[in-house]
């Protein structure tokens, strides 16, 4: 590593200081307009999120019982065993398959007091030709 020598030359003797002048008596000159803020990006607007309301037993029960000639209880019995069964297959590692709605297999399972929480894989198959409006 080299290391550095001082220079023999002469400096440059200092500038004398400019005395300042007096402010004239004639118009000041307009002064420049503060200065901006400094401008913060916008970010792109996201698309807002879907909100909509849970649907509850009575509400799918409500639906069923819009689209089916059967009884408003009848219609009950059977949405209760349905929900039932489909819990004690969940329960036993099973794997549904249930073609509107769609393939649905437990990923994660954690025993609390209350009950066990599962988190549930859905994978949703594509449009069957079903539609909504299947009343005839």
């Amino acid at each position: 590593m080299a290391t550095r020598t001082k220079s023999t030359a002469a400096r440059k003797p200092a500038a004398p200081a400019t005395p300042k002048t007096p402010p004239s008596t004639k118009a000041a000159a307009p002064k420049s307009a503060p200065p901006k803020p400094p401008v913060t990006p916008i970010p792109p607007e996201r698309p807002s999120p879907v909100v909509t309301e849970r649907a509850r037993r009575g509400d799918l029960l409500d639906a069923m019982d819009d689209r089916s000639p059967m009884r408003r209880a009848d219609l009950k019995v059977v949405m209760e065993m349905m929900l039932e069964e489909m819990g004690k297959l969940l329960d036993s590692g099973d794997e549904l398959v249930l073609p509107p709605l769609g393939k649905m297999t437990v990923k994660k399972r954690v025993e609390r007091s209350g009950g066990d929480m599962l988190t549930v894989k859905l994978k949703r198959l594509p449009d069957s030709g079903m539609s909504d409006d299947t009343d005839t």
